[in-house]
């Protein structure tokens, strides 16, 4: 009998080896993540957990200094740049693009080739031949279709590649993650995906991208970059202030008697704002009271000497969820007026609702008189 369960045990926990050296999404992108980190975020429309399982036969995973990374590209190293048009206001798109920058004298065809720039190989180290990596011919020699049995054709996670016109032209893998989740992409040399914030936590976040290549019937990591980008419930704004003949704009320095073009600018790549009604509430300081418009451009002229504190605040309104039935006012008292029941509350939590946001601008400005009072 302790021999059965001795061998049942050794069962059991042959049985658990391969999940447990399995290596999962957060083993290979997650640098700051903690057990449960998912749980503390929203789920990504689009995105998966990093709790699922890495093919790391397909796509090898190398650590930072691994001196494989020296040898992942000819003639060089391939560095990842990554931007976002961060800050976003709550609720908007962010847009991240990935940009390869290869190294000196490379650039991708028409094809997805990388190939060897004309007349920029006066270097008796370059090689002789067109190609850097001569992918078109690679795809004529694969007669592997699909993710089935020794298909390759799939990202980290095993699911298959989209297959549009022009797919083979795309030989490189993205893998992007924030949050305790990731997207992948197959893409060229430069690919962009937008994320939206609705479901994203107030204030500064970390997107993470590894970028595969290519490389036979498998994939090999050339580049890993990471950059920070930021949600916010304000609405981004700035300021612009022009003067006639003023001929430094950045000091922040005016002349007095002469109108001033002030100018809101409103960041908002996603056009999310688009739809909303924006006011713009300005306080220029200098007690002449509080100007509200709906035009982003104001003229104001100081007519005294000194220093002046300027306010504004801008206000939009978005769409937004509801508040809940256990949110709203009790009930009053059935006598009144048809109209004010419960049930037309519980109806009005189910509608979409306009929420207001607000962004705020300062500047501190000097007015001085004019040269031919000085």
């Amino acid at each position: 009998m302790e021999s059965l369960h001795w061998i049942l045990g050794f069962l059991l926990l042959a049985t658990r080896l391969p999940l447990d050296s399995a290596k999962r999404f957060y083993d290979v992108l997650g640098n700051e993540r903690h057990r449960g980190y998912m749980r503390e975020h929203n789920q990504l429309h689009g995105w998966s957990s990093d709790e699922n399982d890495w093919d790391e036969k397909l796509y090898p995973v190398w650590k930072r200094g691994d001196a494989r990374w020296k040898s992942s590209w000819k003639g060089g190293q391939v560095q990842a740049i990554l931007t976002s048009n961060s800050p976003a206001l709550v609720g908007s798109d962010i847009t991240f693009a990935v940009n390869l920058a290869f190294p000196r004298c490379q650039k991708e065809d028409a094809n997805g080739n990388i190939v060897y720039e004309k007349n920029c190989r006066n270097d008796s180290s370059l090689s002789s031949d067109l190609y850097v990596y001569n992918w078109t011919a690679a795809w004529s020699e694969d007669s592997c279709w699909g993710p089935g049995p020794g298909g390759h054709h799939v990202f980290p996670d095993g699911k298959p590649f989209p297959r549009p016109r022009g797919w083979r032209k795309w030989n490189f893998v993205y893998v992007f993650h924030t949050l305790g989740q990731y997207f992948q992409k197959l893409g060229r040399c430069s690919v962009r995906i937008s994320m939206n914030t609705a479901n994203l936590t107030l204030g500064p976040q970390v997107m993470e991208v590894t970028v595969y290549r290519r490389h036979g019937w498998a994939y090999i990591p050339i580049a890993q970059v990471r950059d920070v980008y930021v949600v916010t419930d304000h609405i981004p704004v700035f300021v612009t202030m022009s003067q006639k003949n003023d001929r430094n704009v950045s000091d922040e320095t005016f002349l007095r008697d002469l109108p001033i073009i002030f100018d809101a600018l409103i960041h908002d790549p996603s056009h999310f704002l688009n739809e909303s009604s924006i006011y713009f509430k300005w306080n220029f300081g200098d007690n002449t009271g509080l100007f509200v418009s709906s035009n982003h451009t104001l003229n104001h002229t100081y007519v005294l000497n000194g220093t002046f504190n300027l306010n504004l605040t801008v206000q939009g309104s978005v769409p937004g969820p509801c508040p809940s039935p256990s949110t709203l006012p009790k009930p009053i008292p059935s006598s009144v007026p048809a109209g004010d029941n419960p049930l037309e509350l519980s109806k009005i939590a189910d509608e979409n609702c306009q929420i207001n946001r607000y962004g705020y601008f300062k500047a501190t400005l000097t007015i001085v008189g004019k040269a031919e009072d000085q």
